[in-house]
């Protein structure tokens, strides 16, 4: 037998006993343990999520102001090296089992920064947000673009609206030098507001108010990370 093909045959023995479940078992355990953090960090007032890359053994912890999933950061990556998980940083640190990763990630979020960067988030939370009534909805910005302030009971709202669903929102426009005005024989074709988007379906100028009719885009949606 050739050196090429037992490279061959060791890789695709390696497959087949992945694709049967048999040697990933340490992988559900990581992962399982990633989805409670994030689950306990949404307990606590913020948004969390685990993210891939290109390679789906780098992961990494998405943290966000409640609602809005474009503001967020990474705050933690982490590499499954096939045996262990690995997290980055100044120092790497390999974690060998579950149990060593849940001693580190409960560490983790005790730290000082951490905690910080948990209340900050909370604040955020708490403030408007900057809303874009978008003249074309394949830009992430174009000319005649609209900024509008979004109260963060409107952001909840509009965030927990299903795929499809009809929303109204009562805005106002944002004074900014550069700020485009509202015009009303403007085709305006989406709404996005810190990650969360939907198509218009018209809008109109009641006083000082702009009441944006939009449906609910969740599907088919890109990631604003």
């Amino acid at each position: 037998m050739t050196r090429t093909q037992s490279f061959a045959d060791a890789v695709a023995a390696a497959i087949a006993l992945a694709e049967q479940g048999q040697g990933n078992s340490y992988l559900q355990e990581y992962l399982g343990l990633l989805d409670e953090l994030t689950s306990g960090l949404k307990q606590q007032g913020i948004g969390a999520k685990i993210v891939t890359g290109s390679d789906p053994r780098r992961l990494s912890l998405y943290v966000y102001p409640r609602y809005r999933p474009s503001r967020g950061s990474l705050m933690l990556s982490f590499f499954l090296n096939g045996t262990g998980i690995v997290a980055s940083g100044l120092e790497p640190k390999t974690l060998s089992n579950a149990g060593e990763f849940e001693e580190f990630l409960l560490d983790f979020v005790k730290l000082p920064a951490f905690v910080a960067s948990v209340q900050h988030l909370r604040e955020v939370a708490e403030e408007p947000v900057e809303g874009r009534l978008g003249v074309d909805q394949e830009r992430a910005y174009a000319m005649g673009d609209v900024q509008v302030s979004v109260t963060p009971e409107q952001q909840e709202e509009f965030a927990n609206a299903a795929d499809g669903q009809a929303v109204a929102l009562r805005v106002q426009r944002i004074d900014f030098p550069g700020n485009a005005a509202f015009d009303s024989g403007r085709t305006y074709e989406v709404f996005e507001s810190a990650g969360i988007v939907a198509q218009v379906v018209d809008v109109t100028l009641d006083g000082s108010d702009l009441v944006i009719n939009c449906t609910r885009k969740v599907a088919g949606v890109s990631s604003p990370i």
